[in-house]
């Protein structure tokens, strides 16, 4: 039994069928089923560990979805992990090996490591939001293949399923684009952060939407934290003399891509960026760098209109 000031840490893999617990410090793992029994067991056996339990889990593809809303809505400091960045952690410890077991502790040090790296559950109405917009950039995808497919194609009935199948997921499309419109007017707190950001000239409903989902720490984080969790922050590759350019790398891609292409509109449409822009050209800049440039101006943006509470006024 834990002591009740007694901070315990516990990780979980979570798969398709089982998940496996493991608290940080302690040998062995148990075994649960991915399931509604499954997740009652294991938040009585969490229950019982005593102390103020934090659990960790890695991101799965959803398959951690149902055990992440069931532990917070018992009470439990839940959060959610980079799997990259665990499976870095355990290179770092020397461990080769990948079992479910050996994972839920590894999850367990990780986190016990750097309590500070993970995400909290964000709430149920973000998430139905990033559901819509999960699929919507799913079927734009299969649109973009279909397409160019359908440009090699010679036969006419191949061309045919083709066109009749692009019909189909460009009416999808569009009706997620109607339900994504209803779903944010129907909330308050999200219709008034939609405003706020679309009031960002380059900002669409679409970038608008795209933030909200997928980055609902927007108006909490610093400038410099925002631009690295869209991935948007220019990382540091320096060594003694050595003095290497810089890249963006990790943070949400989906988030990434969105503004990139907003920064188009944001340099046609903002006098600001615009001329922050023709500056990197007039240094030689590349156009991919000055874009991502424009990017990360966009998120800084955006996450100070939300934490001001107050539309973009040009300056």
């Amino acid at each position: 039994m834990m002591l009740a000031h007694e901070i315990v840490f516990v990780g979980i893999d979570v798969g398709k069928q089982d998940c496996f617990a493991a608290v940080h410090g302690q040998k062995g793992s148990r075994p649960f089923a991915n399931s509604p029994e499954g997740h009652l067991a294991l938040s009585a056996w969490l229950a019982g560990l005593g102390g103020e339990v934090r659990v960790g889990l890695e991101a799965t593809g959803g398959y951690e979805a149902a055990v992440w809303e069931h532990l917070t809505a018992a009470g439990f400091a839940v959060r959610q992990l980079v799997p990259s960045r665990v499976r870095a952690f355990a290179q770092s410890a020397g461990c080769l090996a990948k079992t479910d077991r050996l994972d839920a502790g590894l999850i367990a040090a990780c986190l016990a490591a750097r309590p500070e790296a993970r995400r909290a559950l964000p709430p149920e109405n973000t998430r139905k939001l990033n559901a819509l917009q999960v699929k919507r950039r799913q079927l734009i995808d299969q649109r973009k293949v279909l397409v160019c497919q359908h440009q090699q194609h010679r036969d006419e009935d191949i061309r045919t399923l083709d066109e009749e199948l692009l019909d189909i997921i460009s009416r999808q499309i569009k009706h997620l684009d109607k339900a994504i419109a209803a779903f944010l007017q129907a909330d308050n707190e999200l219709a008034g952060k939609a405003r706020l950001l679309r009031s960002i000239p380059g900002l669409g409903p679409v970038a608008a939407a795209t933030l909200l989902a997928a980055m609902p720490e927007l108006g909490s984080l610093s400038s410099r934290a925002a631009g690295c969790l869209a991935g948007l922050a220019p990382i540091a590759h320096e060594s003694g003399q050595y003095k290497g350019k810089r890249f963006i790398r990790g943070g949400r891609i989906e988030v990434r891509n969105v503004l990139y292409m907003a920064a188009f509109a944001a340099v046609r449409s903002n006098p600001a960026l615009k001329a922050f822009a023709d500056r990197l050209k007039a240094q030689n800049k590349p156009h991919k760098q000055i874009q991502t440039a424009i990017a990360r101006k966009l998120i800084v943006l955006a996450n100070t209109v939300i934490k001001r509470q107050s539309e973009w006024i040009p300056a």
